[in-house]
C-alpha cells in the first residue's frame, strides 16, 4: 500500500454565494448612485442658469454696441427685448403667449412683480415704455449718464435676480 492510498479525499467548500455582496460592492453602488444624482442635478441647474448667463453676456453687448452708436433709444429699444425674450424663455408654454403679449404699464408691473419697491413702474424702468417712442428730435429722447446707468443697472439686476413665482401674476 503506498502512502497516499490511505488518504481521504479533499472536499472543497462551496463556493461563496453572490449575495450579499461584500462591502466594497455597496459602497461602490453607493458612489455610483451619488454620482449619477450629482450629474444629473449638475445639467439641470446648468439648463436653467443658461438663459440667464446668456442674457447677461447678451446686456454686456449690448452695453459695448452702445459706446459705438450712442443711440440711447436704441439701447432702450434693446434692453426691452432682451428682458422679453428671457421672460418668454424661462416662462411655461401656457405663459410665454401670456407674457409676449404684455405691453404698457402690463409690462412694467409683470418685471415689478417679484419686487416691493417697484422700480420698474415707479421708477428709472418706465424708461423702458416711454423713451422708445419720443422722436428723435425731442428734448427728452436722449438719457443723462446717471439715468442710463441707473437702467443698466436694474436690467442687471432684474436678469440676476428673476425667477417666476409659482403662479404667474399678469
Amino acid at each position: 500500500m503506498g502512502p497516499a492510498e490511505g488518504l481521504r479525499p479533499i472536499h472543497l467548500p462551496d463556493p461563496p454565494f453572490w449575495w450579499p455582496p461584500a462591502p466594497g460592492w455597496w459602497l461602490l453602488a453607493v458612489v455610483t448612485v451619488l454620482s449619477l444624482a450629482a450629474l444629473w442635478l449638475l445639467r439641470r441647474w446648468r439648463r436653467r442658469t443658461a438663459v440667464r448667463r446668456l442674457a447677461l453676456q447678451e446686456l454686456l453687448a449690448l452695453q459695448e454696441a452702445f459706446a459705438q452708436h450712442t443711440d440711447d433709444q436704441r439701447l432702450v429699444s434693446a434692453l426691452s427685448a432682451l428682458l422679453r425674450r428671457v421672460a418668454i424663455a424661462t416662462c411655461q408654454e401656457r405663459h410665454a403667449y401670456t407674457v409676449h403679449a404684455l405691453t404698457g404699464a402690463d409690462w412694467l408691473r409683470f418685471l415689478d412683480q417679484n419686487w416691493p419697491e417697484q422700480p420698474f413702474q415707479g421708477g428709472i424702468g418706465r424708461l423702458l415704455i416711454a423713451l422708445p417712442y419720443h422722436h428723435p428730435q425731442g428734448m427728452h429722447s436722449s438719457l443723462r449718464t446717471e439715468e442710463r446707468t441707473a437702467l443698466l443697472a436694474l436690467c442687471q439686476r432684474w436678469l440676476t435676480e428673476f425667477s417666476l413665482p409659482g403662479r404667474l401674476k399678469v
